[in-house]
C-alpha cells in the first residue's frame, strides 16, 4: 500500500478526533467494491465514517469525444440517474453488512454517497473542502490502452494533485490491521513533516 502524503497541513487533518470521514473513490468496476470495503474495515478499525465517492464522465468531458459526439441532455440525465443509483445500490451494500452479526459495543461507521459530474481529479475540491475527511482511498487498477489513452492515469494525477493524504489499495489487497507504516524518504529534511504527519496517524 502505497501512502500519497499531502504537504499542508495533513498534520492538523490526521490529528482531528471528532466527524474523522474516509473519503472513498469509485468508478464502479468489480474492485471498486473491494476497495470500499478494505476502506470500511479501515474506519472501523479508526472509528471514522465513509464516504463513497464517484465522478461520473459524459463526453463532454472528453475532448475528443465532444468534438465528434452532439450529447442531448436527457442522454446525460440517465447516465447521471445510473450512477448515482449504482452508488446508492454499493452504499446500501456496504451497510447491510454492518448490520450482520455486529460486535456488541463495536463502532460502527455511517456510510453515505456522492456522485458529481466530471474528471476525477476535477471533482477533488468538493471533497477537499469538506473538512472532516481526513484520508482519501482508491484502488491502484491498470486501464486498458484506449482507457488509459482517453482518461489518463487516475492515480498519477491524484497522488500530484489531492491536497488530502491518499491511501492507494492494490488488486486483491486484503485488510489487516496495520502494525507497521514503511516511510521513503530520500533524508531530505522537508521530510520531517511528512513523518510527522505518518507518526500522527500511526498513533
Amino acid at each position: 500500500i502505497f501512502l500519497s502524503l499531502a504537504f499542508s497541513q495533513l498534520y492538523t487533518y490526521i490529528k482531528l478526533i471528532i466527524m474523522r470521514t474516509i473519503g472513498v473513490l469509485l468508478d464502479y468496476s468489480a474492485r471498486s467494491e473491494q476497495v470500499a470495503r478494505y476502506a470500511l474495515q479501515l474506519a472501523k478499525s479508526i472509528h471514522a465514517d465513509l464516504l463513497l465517492f464517484n465522478a461520473f464522465l459524459v463526453p463532454s468531458n472528453i475532448p475528443m469525444a465532444a468534438a465528434q459526439v452532439a450529447w442531448p441532455l436527457h442522454e446525460y440525465e440517465e447516465i447521471k440517474t445510473d450512477s448515482e443509483k449504482s452508488l446508492q445500490i454499493l452504499c446500501n451494500r456496504l451497510k447491510h453488512g454492518l448490520k450482520d452479526r455486529p460486535v456488541p459495543g463495536a463502532f460502527l461507521p455511517r456510510v453515505t454517497c456522492q456522485c458529481v459530474e466530471g474528471p476525477l481529479v476535477n471533482a477533488l475540491g468538493v471533497l477537499e473542502d469538506n473538512r472532516d475527511i481526513v484520508l482519501l482511498v482508491a484502488g491502484t487498477h491498470g486501464a486498458g490502452a484506449m482507457t488509459t489513452f482517453l482518461l489518463g492515469n487516475n492515480c498519477r494525477e491524484l497522488i500530484d494533485k489531492t491536497t488530502r493524504p491518499l491511501l492507494l489499495v492494490p488488486e486483491n489487497t486484503k485488510f489487516g490491521n496495520p502494525e507497521h507504516i514503511f516511510f521513503a524518504t530520500d533524508l531530505h529534511r522537508n521530510d520531517i513533516q511528512y513523518i510527522n504527519a505518518v507518526a500522527g496517524l500511526a498513533e
